[in-house]
């Protein structure tokens, strides 16, 4: 069954140009490195830069699970620490149309 995900970062105003390339970077490792994500799309909001958001799709909890664990996933979180202004908002997602 396939698992959808949608989640919101906020960056510190003044990190949001560094966070973004942090982000970028991660987003090319994970679809590098990570089999079982059939997406991991990362888009930044035009009114807030500071806000970013990935679009994720994954083949399986297990890919799910892979993600979290993954080392290049565990380096980006690093990299992150003390640039952001909040704790992530992950939502599990459906299609309904």
């Amino acid at each position: 069954m396939v698992i959808r995900t949608v989640a919101v970062l906020k960056a510190k105003k003044e990190q949001a140009e560094e966070v973004g390339k942090i982000l970028a970077d991660g987003a090319k490792a994970v679809k590098l490195n990570e089999p079982g994500c059939i997406e991991y799309t990362l888009l930044q909001d035009k009114s807030d830069p500071a806000v970013f958001i990935f679009v994720e799709q994954w083949k399986d909890e297990a890919a799910v699970e892979a993600h979290r664990t993954a080392p290049h996933f565990i380096e980006m979180n690093k990299k992150l620490k003390g640039k952001m202004g909040g704790a992530p908002s992950i939502h599990r997602v459906e299609p309904k149309a």
